[in-house]
């Protein structure tokens, strides 16, 4: 009896590993601004609208608090980061974010871009775009009807899954 029981509990802890680690395929931004938390709704029905059925997403909208990015970027939630365009020089780290060249050649940034969201990759010594500018002339910002006090960054942390999905959307959000 010891034995089935052994082997069914192995089953029940297989069964719930694979369940859990399994990708929940939504790209998660997380935004850390003056942008109001009601906003979600309407926000996630631009983004559908803007990128089609393939790409799903999830919102969350928070005041900026330092601690909090840190905490997120430790826990590995997130996908796409939108925070203060003042405050990302002091996050930028081209080891733990992805580049974004082909956001910035896309918006036409890429020479343009400001020193503060470039950073070198430890491993080719190159120079990379690691964060974009969004402000109040990105598309997204434009149809949501915001008008932002100080623009954003956004980046995205080495660790997402859904990267070429975060790109994708990024690039369709900050288009003018």
């Amino acid at each position: 009896m010891k034995r089935y029981g052994f082997v069914l509990m192995l089953a029940l802890m297989t069964a719930l590993s694979s369940g859990c680690s399994q990708s929940n395929e939504k790209v998660q931004l997380l935004f850390f601004s003056e942008i109001p938390a009601g906003a979600e709704e309407e926000a996630q029905a631009i983004i559908e609208e803007n990128t089609g059925e393939g790409t799903s997403s999830q919102l969350e909208f928070y005041p900026y608090h330092h601690e909090k990015i840190v905490i997120e970027l430790a826990g590995r939630n997130g996908d796409l980061f939108f925070v203060p365009l003042k405050d990302v020089k002091y996050l930028i780290d081209p080891a733990a974010f992805t580049p974004l060249n082909e956001v910035a050649e896309a918006s036409s940034l890429e020479e343009g871009a400001p020193d503060e969201l470039k950073g070198e990759d430890p491993d080719t010594e190159e120079i990379h775009v690691y964060a974009v500018p969004v402000d109040n002339d990105s598309s997204f910002i434009k149809e949501m009807g915001w008008t932002l006090e100080e623009p954003l960054a956004a980046f995205i942390p080495a660790y997402s899954e859904e990267k070429e999905e975060a790109i994708s959307l990024l690039k369709s959000l900050i288009s003018s």
